[in-house]
């Protein structure tokens, strides 16, 4: 069977990403430099939708988002956490990511005082602060951006860069924030080796998206690319933007007939560019010659049909 059918990108990413295997093993890489604390079975989804109904209405919507217990040591850890994903990049994402994360807060108050009144009462949102005790403690919220681009992401990490201030004393006074954020462009091997999912596989394919030979090595060396998962084959297919076709049989992947096609397509793509790296190579060296023979700049540009600023940077070099 060949899979050809085209999904949109932001559900496919959704989807892979919102899978608790995935979504685990990126925040342990994150968090925990590759270490299993964060148990994928420990994980429950939660409503990705965040409003705040006073004073105005304010409404976000998060990718993914997920609640997860941690048992370390006796002592146990609520966390939530959450996925962003950017295939480019944004400059306002740290802002954003700061609204997300404090709108999750504020729906934990809400949720901590309406549980105080055993929800017979429900309490509205920006009246809720003062039944909050000194007791009353929030989880902890993270959110981790997963940026799927070859390039270095150009937009800010800190908040405090978004803020007008050049006095060192104010900055002292002005709340800062830090853009969690995963960029294959900086990943190492040892990086992509510390994920236990095929993750790692895609994190890899996108950085070296712009590589035709490191990205065959990646699929080809780094993975049994003749057992691939589908939806991870799906997957880098939508994030690096090539148009493959691969055989599929029991839920997996035989990459063979498009890594060959990708193979045969680049070659050929080689040769077109070998042809015509070889016509400016001649076309210049008749400048060249032109030129060593006595013919003026002008005369060579109307005698070879140029733009005669072409010649000039020619006879320059």
């Amino acid at each position: 069977m060949t899979l050809n059918t085209r999904i949109d990108k932001d559900g496919i990413t959704k989807k892979y990403l919102g899978k608790n295997d995935v979504f685990a093993d990126l925040f342990n890489y994150y968090l925990y430099d590759g270490k299993q604390i964060i148990d994928k079975n420990n994980l429950v989804d939660v409503d990705t939708n965040l409003i705040i109904n006073n004073p105005n209405d304010i409404k976000r919507v998060r990718d993914i988002y997920k609640r997860v217990e941690i048992k370390k040591d006796n002592n146990t850890t609520y966390l939530l956490l959450g996925i962003e994903n950017q295939t480019s990049n944004l400059n306002g994402m740290v802002l954003r990511n700061l609204l997300y994360d404090v709108m999750s807060y504020d729906k934990q108050a809400l949720d901590i005082v309406n549980s105080k009144n055993n929800d017979t009462i429900k309490s509205k949102r920006g009246y809720h602060y003062k039944d909050l005790s000194l007791n009353d403690k929030l989880s902890p919220v993270i959110t981790l951006v997963v940026y799927f681009n070859h390039k270095k992401w150009s937009g800010h990490k800190r908040f405090i860069d978004m803020i007008n201030v050049s006095s060192p004393a104010m900055k002292e006074y002005i709340i800062d924030y830090k853009l969690n954020i995963i960029e294959p462009n900086f990943m190492t091997d040892d990086d992509f080796n510390k994920f236990k999912t095929e993750i790692g596989l895609v994190l890899e394919s996108v950085k070296y998206s712009n590589d035709k030979k490191m990205f065959l090595t990646t699929i080809q060396n780094k993975m049994n690319y003749k057992n691939m998962n589908v939806d991870t084959a799906d997957f880098i297919k939508s994030v690096v933007n090539l148009d493959l076709e691969y055989e599929e049989k029991d839920g997996k992947i035989n990459m063979c007939k498009a890594i060959e096609d990708l193979k045969k397509d680049w070659k050929a793509e080689g040769k077109t560019e070998g042809i015509e790296l070889g016509k400016t190579e001649a076309l210049n060296q008749s400048i060249q010659t032109m030129h060593t023979n006595g013919f003026d700049e002008n005369t060579i540009a109307r005698a070879l049909s140029l733009d005669p600023k072409y010649v000039k940077e020619v006879l320059a070099k």
